[in-house]
């Protein structure tokens, strides 16, 4: 199923519908596909980079369960929205993080509107985890060559060497600090699928638990300094600074 099309989307819905038996309805459903979207600063990317991200992460996600929400209502199921940490306290640059705050704003007020109906809904919120997302070698392409897309000016604020130290320490995060213990997150979807009192949140990761929700908790100006403090700074502050 594509989930970035409808069309797929009602192909879909009408062979789960011929499949399972009449008027029982659909137990549970869950929402994972996700792609990591552009990568890089707000400036560097075209409408269509975001487009593309939010097709996939947002857009497709709504139109998946409310094409399959009345075989959810029929069963009084449950509903598992899988966001991320990312859609707690957002990174700078990129769209995959503006796509999962889209993903908890959704989710949050669905499962307000699906309480009369006893239908449940959870959200997964993963820290990092080695996926197909989270691969350095599929995302240093990526960046560079939006970089070389870039006009001199914008390549001039930023420097160099400052794109540099940004990919080291992308590539440090996503290669030493991401988890490989990919059963955390289905363990978490298989709970909230089964369980008598699923949760409404699944925070997943040491990383997110002790990192990234506690910064979504901090006033914004020290979350700020703190994240300041742990990125290079472009070549322009430097300028500014001397």
């Amino acid at each position: 199923m594509d989930v970035s099309k409808t069309r797929s989307i009602r192909d879909c819905y009408d062979v789960v519908n011929s499949i399972i038996p009449k008027d029982t309805g659909l137990w549970g459903l869950v929402n994972n596909a996700g792609v990591g979207g552009a990568a890089g600063m707000y400036e560097w990317h075209r409408r269509e980079d975001y487009q593309k991200c939010l097709d996939v992460n947002l857009l497709g996600l709504i139109d998946v369960t409310t094409i399959f929400l009345p075989l959810i209502k029929k069963c009084r199921g449950r509903i598992v929205n899988v966001a991320s940490c990312m859609g707690r306290y957002a990174i700078p640059g990129g769209v995959y993080p503006i796509s999962k705050f889209g993903v908890e704003a959704f989710s949050d007020g669905l499962r307000i509107t699906m309480y009369p109906f006893n239908v449940n809904v959870s959200i997964i919120e993963p820290g990092m985890f080695k996926t197909n997302i989270a691969q350095w070698s599929d995302l240093e392409p990526q960046i560079n060559a939006t970089w070389q897309r870039q006009n001199a000016e914008i390549r001039e604020q930023y420097g160099e060497e400052w794109f540099q130290k940004l990919k080291s320490v992308t590539a440090d995060s996503l290669d030493t600090k991401s988890s490989s213990n990919i059963r955390w997150v289905t363990g978490a979807m298989e709970h909230a699928l089964t369980s008598i009192k699923p949760r409404i949140r699944y925070v997943i990761g040491w990383d997110a638990k002790l990192f990234w929700v506690p910064m979504s908790l901090l006033p914004a100006e020290i979350a700020d300094y703190i994240m300041l403090k742990l990125l290079p700074l472009p070549k322009c502050a430097k300028d500014q600074e001397n």
